[in-house]
């Protein structure tokens, strides 16, 4: 690949430059990873050692692996297809197997394979003939909210359920996902408590590629025991979290570890140095303890870290907020795709057929 491009710049290029332009080129393709986040090179990295493998087995004639034609892709994206359906799952492994060719072509400079009409042949048909088991996580609405709070932060309430219900609340007000919850950070600058609503700064989210972060405006709620205000202040004041730090000392997310201390619990960190950070809270601890939660306080539901956006989204439009509105809050790109995440309450169900009978 290299060679491929100096030997395109010779032309244009003299003897002492040749040097010159291997080196960028090195840096263009050792770059090329930074086009794409992290997780998505991760999620992407094992269907591509995977269709990698398959080409050296099936058509070791090939040596270049960004040289198999999108006809021969069409025929390993069929491969996967036949072992989805033998496990009884869904189109999702066909999908991200193409996602995953098409990404490291284009981290590479090629033309995807997966663009030619065979490979959106077998993506069709794993779509219509996969059958997906859909997750099933109920929305958690806003009268599950007030019974968790009225439960978990009374006075006398432990700081870990106090976290816990917290930081829910806060993922349901906000329409975060619990990456975003998780980036929440307690540093002063970072979580601003004014008197008439709460700003929180989230430095990197799913939807955020260049990094540039977004602010989340809570509106403060006074004389009201759901105000996230004033919960979010009883939780930095009983967990002593620290919002200031010395040079060089992190004072990490509002959501991470506790530790019992004889009847109580506490912050296991409070402060970390820069260079070995406070973690923030597993997301199977999270979601397993919002669970136990529900469960202890008879929400008889399946409930998902999503069960907070999707619950919030879908409340705020039982209340007419707009769809421009929720589509923002959330941060989605598209109404199509927030609409995705919204789920009909019973009494919107039924009204169409009550206004039609009545």
């Amino acid at each position: 690949m290299i060679l491929g491009i100096v030997r395109c710049a010779q032309p244009y290029a003299t003897p002492d430059t040749i040097l010159v332009l291997d080196t960028l080129t090195e840096h263009m393709l050792t770059d090329a990873a930074l086009a794409r986040a992290p997780s998505t090179l991760g999620k992407y990295a094992s269907p591509w050692r995977q269709f990698v493998a398959w080409v050296k087995d099936n058509l070791p004639g090939i040596r270049n692996i960004y040289a198999v034609p999108g006809n021969l892709v069409a025929l390993y994206l069929t491969h996967v297809r036949l072992q989805a359906q033998q496990r009884g799952v869904g189109p999702a492994a066909v999908n991200a197997a193409s996602a995953a060719i098409a990404c490291f072509h284009h981290l590479a400079g090629q033309p995807s394979p997966t663009d030619h009409p065979a490979c959106a042949l077998v993506r069709e048909t794993a779509a219509r003939t996969l059958l997906s088991t859909k997750l099933l996580r109920e929305p958690i609405d806003a009268g599950d909210m007030r019974t968790l709070l009225s439960v978990y932060t009374h006075e006398g309430a432990s700081l870990m359920d106090r976290m816990h219900s917290t930081v829910a609340y806060v993922m349901f007000l906000g329409l975060l996902r619990y990456d975003d919850a998780s980036k929440i950070l307690v540093h002063q600058d970072l979580l601003v408590l004014r008197e008439d609503r709460a700003e929180l700064f989230i430095y990197k989210s799913k939807t955020d590629q260049r990094m540039d972060g977004f602010w989340v405006t809570l509106a403060a709620l006074p004389g009201n025991p759901a105000c996230p205000v004033r919960l979010l202040q009883q939780l930095l004041q009983q967990g002593r979290y620290a919002t200031m730090a010395a040079a060089g000392l992190d004072v990490g997310p509002l959501l991470r570890r506790v530790v019992k201390e004889g009847s109580s619990h506490r912050l296991e960190q409070v402060t970390a140095p820069l260079s070995s950070p406070i973690p923030p809270l597993g997301i199977q601890r999270f979601r397993s303890r919002l669970q136990q939660m529900c469960d202890q306080v008879g929400l008889v539901k399946h409930v998902g870290t999503h069960s907070l956006r999707i619950g919030g989204a879908s409340s705020a439009a039982e209340l007419q907020v707009s769809d421009q509105l929720i589509q923002a809050a959330g941060r989605w790109r598209s109404v199509h795709v927030q609409h995705h995440y919204m789920r009909e309450s019973l009494g919107r169900r039924l009204a169409v057929s009550r206004s039609l009978a009545g």
